[in-house]
């Protein structure tokens, strides 16, 4: 008799152990599927603030680019610095005017006779030179 009373123990143990494991893995995966569901539309916010940031540092960087101020005999007022390139045309020539083109920045290029003549460097020469 205790045998017996000790299996339907057992087997209630093991009946509720199983409930409980079947109702816990139902929770989480609703909890998973629900949390699925609604983070893609979150992604897609996600993009679009994104977008939205980029287009107001954008803005800023137009509203603060200070306004190229001059005096009445056509100099610049306020702090200058002349950046100049010596000993070119080199390999990087064309790097240097990317970047200078990218920044908006003026510059002067000194270039010697003997690498004017080198037929690689022609290309970044005319560019320098507008």
């Amino acid at each position: 008799m205790k045998e017996s009373q000790s299996k339907k123990k057992t087997s209630v143990v093991t009946k509720v152990i199983i409930s409980l494991g079947v109702v816990l893995a139902t929770t989480f995966l609703t909890f998973f599927l629900m949390g699925e569901w609604k983070s893609t539309p979150a992604k897609g916010i996600a993009k679009e603030s994104m977008k939205q940031v980029n287009t107001q540092q954008q803005e800023k960087k137009k509203e603060t680019s200070p306004a190229k101020q001059k005096r009445p005999d056509g100099k610049p007022v306020g702090k200058v610095v002349y950046l100049t390139f010596d000993d070119g045309p080199s390999e990087l020539t064309g790097k240097f005017l990317d970047v200078l083109k990218e920044q908006n920045v003026a510059s002067t290029f000194f270039m010697q006779g003997s690498n004017l003549q080198n037929t690689g460097f022609q290309e970044n020469v005319k560019r320098a030179v507008k």
